[in-house]
């Protein structure tokens, strides 16, 4: 930082002064580092806080629609969004929509498809985070419809493998901070794993109940012949 000190025109500072000056201004300095660095201290443990808390209440639950449900929940949190949309990518590669949530006008319905946004399009074929703004032309004319100014978008991975992307927009020309950014991507795997857990056991349920059909179908078939 710099101190000034401004006195009438034409005065000038005598060298006890200026040295008490100087004196003044590195202390100043140390108290001022010393906050800067409780202040950085204090939300990396609430980072990791955060984390901690969202891993533990996502491998509580397989359901998948509860799953997705805290996922947004986060995400508008710990993004200060003021909408969330979520899309998971199927067997054939293609992006389907699966929920949104909006803290000031209730659900949104931002298209997700890979083809339908610059932004969304950018974030699935490289893997990483990208933000965009309606002056850039990456928002597509829905978003904008939406009111949506800021947007950034996530694919989530596991194994090298995407498995969804998360859309978060704000109403107001704000760009998204990078601490904000790398809170996302920090909890972005988490957000996976609950994801692939959630979709493996609504699978493993789904393949149980046709099995118990077959063979009640088939139990019905012999007691009938």
């Amino acid at each position: 930082g710099v101190l000034n000190i401004v006195d009438a025109e034409g005065r000038r500072f005598g060298a006890g002064e200026i040295g008490m000056a100087q004196a003044f201004a590195a202390q100043a300095a140390v108290v001022w580092e010393n906050a800067r660095l409780r202040a950085e201290t204090a939300r990396t443990r609430a980072e990791i806080e955060t984390h901690a808390e969202v891993t533990r209440e996502l491998t509580q639950t397989i359901d998948i629609d509860q799953v997705l449900g805290l996922i947004l929940q986060q995400v508008l949190f710990l993004a200060r969004a003021d909408v969330a949309h979520i899309a998971l990518v199927q067997a054939d590669g293609s992006v389907a929509p699966v929920t949104s949530l909006g803290e000031r006008r209730g659900a949104c319905t931002l298209p997700l498809a890979s083809g339908e946004c610059c932004l969304k399009r950018r974030a699935l074929e490289n893997g990483q985070l990208h933000e965009s703004v309606d002056e850039a032309g990456g928002l597509c004319e829905q978003m904008r419809t939406e009111g949506v100014q800021v947007a950034l978008a996530l694919p989530l991975q596991i194994g090298g493998r995407t498995v969804g992307l998360i859309c978060a927009g704000r109403r107001a020309p704000e760009r998204f901070e990078a601490v904000e950014k790398s809170r996302l991507g920090t909890l972005s795997m988490s957000f996976a794993s609950a994801l692939e857990n959630a979709r493996l056991y609504r699978e493993t349920v789904r393949q149980k109940s046709e099995l118990a059909d077959a063979l009640r179908t088939q139990s019905e078939f012999l007691a009938n012949t």
